[in-house]
């Protein structure tokens, strides 16, 4: 019976181990992907509105480049902890990869995704990383895709939107949220 439970334990940790970002401690890409799947077809199905966002640490490689990299894994921790901080229960946030996160937002339409997008800009914008004698502004450009939209049919449409929105926003001057047409 102990012998059980610790087996159940150590599948149950492995398990976590699998679907978490070794760095951030927040959900993995693929963990991610895998959720996202289920909750567009859940959308699809009740015609319920969903909200993708793309988040990318603005100039993240001059951080690297500047101050290190262990300076940069700081940067990365400090955005995923922001972003943790104001989920909803049914809310998920994952490292997407690099200085990229991304954010599944169910039953979030549009005009739900415009406060939510902007409060975690301004968040993100409000943290401070200190170096020394440093301090170190962070800023993101995010982009965000809605469905239903007429331009989406799989979550390769809404992903494909949100980056196209994203490199609007870097393109923009960065530090802003663009929606996706």
């Amino acid at each position: 019976k102990a012998l059980q439970d610790e087996l159940r334990e150590k599948n149950v940790r492995l398990e976590e181990l699998s679907n978490t970002d070794g760095l951030t401690k927040i959900t993995n890409r693929r963990h991610f992907m895998e959720v996202f799947e289920l909750e567009f077809m859940r959308a699809e199905r009740y015609q319920a509105a969903m909200t993708y966002v793309m988040i990318d640490l603005d100039h993240f490689k001059r951080i690297n480049d500047q101050y290190g990299h262990l300076v940069g894994d700081r940067a990365l921790i400090a955005c995923a902890n922001v972003l943790r901080e104001g989920l909803r229960a049914h809310d998920v946030v994952a490292r997407y990869g690099g200085e990229e996160f991304a954010l599944l937002l169910p039953e979030t339409d549009l005009a739900g995704a415009k406060v939510v997008a902007e409060r975690y800009r301004r968040r993100i914008e409000d943290t401070t990383i200190t170096v020394g004698e440093h301090s170190i502004n962070l800023t993101a450009s995010l982009g965000v895709s809605c469905c239903p939209h007429e331009q989406v049919n799989s979550i390769d449409d809404l992903i494909r939107l949100a980056d196209d929105a994203l490199y609007v926003a870097k393109q923009e001057g960065r530090n802003r949220v663009v929606f996706a047409e």
